[in-house]
């Protein structure tokens, strides 16, 4: 778990940005279920990294071909 303050920057990042895209790659194994609600929450897009494509499904509504 990364520390507080690098999580608070994360934040301030991600709700200070107009449109963000996800890159996924195999560090979101086995976090499907949050990788989806973050995408949901940001209203963004998905894009995979060859790792990351066995990681997460294709047919997900963020998903990027």
């Amino acid at each position: 778990m990364p520390a507080t303050e690098v999580l608070d920057q994360l934040a301030a990042l991600l709700n200070g940005e107009r449109r963000v895209t996800l890159l996924c790659g195999s560090g979101c194994q086995g976090a499907h279920d949050q990788l989806m609600a973050l995408a949901a929450r940001l209203k963004a897009p998905i894009v995979h990294a060859l790792k990351g494509k066995e990681h997460i499904e294709w047919d997900n509504p963020y998903n990027l071909a």
